[in-house]
C-alpha cells in the first residue's frame, strides 16, 4: 500500500508542517509565558505599592478634596501673604535717628565720663528722614497692586490645576475602562484557546489556527501593558493634584456630562473678558508699571532730613539748641534710568496686555469649535444601538468562528474591529467632557456641566 504526503496550505508535506508548526507553538508559548510573567510582577508590585488602599472617587469628590486638600493651592496662596506683608512694610515710616556724645575723660577734675553741668560736655542730637514728592503713598500703591496681582496670580492656578484635575480624571477613566475591555477579550481568547487546542490534539485543525490566536493573546497584553502604563501615569498626576498616599489607587467613578446646547459664541467670549485670571492680571500689569513710573518720577526728589540737636559747653554759648536740614541735591543721579526703565516696561505691560487678549480670543475659539465638532459627532450616534451592534460584534464573531462559518482571519478582524470600537467610544466619550472642561477653562467660568 503506498503512502499518500498530503500538502499543507503552505506548501510543505503535512510531516514536515506539524513539525514547524509544534516548534511554532513552543516559541510562541515561551514568548506568552515570558510576558504573562511579566505583566504578573508588574500586577504584584502594583498591588504592594499601589492598590493597598483602594480609594472609589467621582468628579464631584475630586472637586471638593481638590479645595480642601491641595497642597498646590496651599502654597500658592501664601504668596498672597507675602504680598499683604509687602504692603505692611511700605506703609512704615522711617525711624528716627539719636545720636548721643559725652566726653570720655575731663583732665580737670580728672574723671572719666563727666556729666556734670559744671565741667561735663555732652552732645546729642535726634534726626528724622522724610520722603517727599509722594514716595512713600506711590510705593504703598504700589505694594497694593502687588497684592491684586498676587489675588489674580493665585486664581490663575486655581484655574489651570482645575483644569488638570479633570483632564487626569477623564485620562484614568478611559484608562481603566480600556483595561477592562481588555481583560474581558483576554478572558475570551483564553476560553476559545481551550477549545481549539483539544481541537488540535484531535487533528480537526492547523497548528498555525492555535498559533494565530496566542499571537493575537500577546498583543491583547501588549496593549494591556501599554495601557497600565497610561493608567500609573494618570494615577500619579490625580493623587499629586488631590494629595493622596503613594500607596493609595484610585478607582474612578463614569462621567456623563449633560447634554446642554452650547451657547452662543460672544456669551463665551464675554465671560473670558469678564472672569479670565489671566486677562485681567495683564490689565493689572499695565496699572502696576504706570504707578511703578510714578514712584520713580517721585524717587527722582531726594529725602528730607530734618533734625534737631543740643550742645553743652561745645558752643559759644554754654548750651546751645539747634535746628537742622540736609537734603541731596539732585544734581547728578535724578534717578534718569529708572525712569526710563520703568516707561519702557509700562509699554512692554500694554503689548503684552494686547497679546493676552489675541491668545484668550483664539483659545475661546478653538475650544468652541472642538466642541462643537465633538458634540455633533456624538449627536450623530444612536448610542443604544451603537452598544448593541459593537456587542453583537464580538458575540456573533465568537460563535460563527466555533462553528466554522467564517475563517479565523475574519474572526480575528471582527475581534480587532470590536475593540477598536470600544476604543473608539471611550476615548469619544472622554474627549466631549475634556472639551466641556476646555471651553470653562477658556471662558475663566463654569458654562457647561
Amino acid at each position: 500500500m503506498s503512502r499518500v504526503n498530503f500538502i499543507s496550505g503552505d506548501g510543505f508535506p503535512e510531516e514536515t508542517f506539524y513539525k514547524r508548526s509544534t516548534k511554532g507553538i513552543f516559541i510562541s508559548f515561551c514568548l506568552l509565558l515570558i510576558i504573562l510573567l511579566f505583566n504578573s510582577g508588574l500586577k504584584a508590585q502594583q498591588s504592594s505599592l499601589f492598590k493597598t488602599d483602594t480609594v472609589s472617587i467621582n468628579i464631584a469628590d475630586a472637586e471638593q478634596r481638590f479645595v480642601s486638600k491641595s497642597l498646590s493651592l496651599v502654597a500658592a496662596k501664601f504668596e498672597i501673604d507675602i504680598s499683604q506683608a509687602n504692603v505692611l512694610q511700605a506703609k512704615q515710616y522711617y525711624n528716627p535717628n539719636l545720636t548721643y556724645f559725652q566726653q570720655l575723660y575731663s583732665p580737670a577734675p580728672d574723671v572719666y565720663f563727666d556729666n556734670s553741668i559744671e565741667t561735663g560736655n555732652v552732645d546729642w542730637q535726634v534726626n528724622q528722614l522724610f520722603s517727599i514728592a509722594g514716595k512713600h503713598v506711590n510705593t504703598v500703591k504700589l505694594a497694593k497692586l502687588e497684592v491684586e496681582k498676587s489675588k489674580l496670580l493665585y486664581d490663575e492656578v486655581v484655574r489651570s490645576l482645575k483644569y488638570e484635575l479633570y483632564t487626569s480624571f477623564a485620562n484614568l477613566l478611559a484608562a481603566q475602562q480600556k483595561a477592562k475591555l481588555l481583560e474581558y477579550e483576554v478572558s475570551n481568547l483564553d476560553a476559545l484557546l481551550k477549545g481549539e487546542e483539544q481541537q488540535l490534539n484531535l487533528g480537526a485543525i492547523s497548528g498555525n489556527e492555535v498559533i494565530r490566536l496566542k499571537t493575537e493573546k500577546q498583543n491583547l497584553l501588549n496593549d494591556a501593558l501599554a495601557n497600565e502604563a497610561d493608567m500609573l501615569e494618570a494615577q500619579k498626576e490625580l493623587k499629586q493634584l488631590l494629595n493622596y498616599s503613594y500607596n493609595t489607587y484610585l478607582s474612578v467613578q463614569d462621567i456623563t456630562p449633560a447634554n446642554s446646547a452650547l451657547p452662543p459664541f460672544e456669551q463665551v467670549l464675554s465671560s473670558a473678558e469678564k472672569n479670565r485670571p489671566d486677562l485681567m492680571l495683564a490689565n493689572t500689569e499695565v496699572k502696576y508699571q504706570a504707578q511703578n513710573l510714578k514712584l520713580q518720577k517721585s524717587t527722582a526728589v531726594p529725602d528730607l532730613n530734618l533734625g534737631i540737636n543740643y550742645t553743652r559747653r561745645s558752643s559759644y554759648v554754654l548750651n546751645y539748641y539747634g535746628i537742622g536740614a540736609t537734603m541731596d541735591l539732585p544734581v547728578f543721579n535724578r534717578n534718569q534710568g529708572n525712569i526710563k526703565m520703568a516707561r519702557y516696561q509700562l509699554e512692554e505691560a500694554k503689548v503684552n496686555d494686547t497679546i493676552t487678549s489675541n491668545e484668550v480670543k483664539n483659545e475661546i475659539a478653538n475650544s468652541y469649535v472642538t466642541l462643537y465638532k465633538i458634540k455633533a459627532r456624538l449627536d450623530g450616534i444612536d448610542k443604544t444601538k451603537n452598544d448593541k451592534d459593537i456587542e453583537q460584534l464580538v458575540t456573533n464573531g465568537v460563535t460563527n468562528y466555533q462553528k466554522k462559518y467564517i475563517s479565523q482571519l475574519e474572526f480575528l478582524d471582527q475581534l480587532r474591529a470590536y475593540k477598536d470600537a470600544k476604543f473608539g467610544m471611550i476615548d469619544l466619550n472622554s474627549d466631549y467632557f475634556k472639551a466641556i472642561q476646555y471651553l470653562n477653562f477658556t471662558a475663566g467660568t463654569t458654562i457647561l456641566k
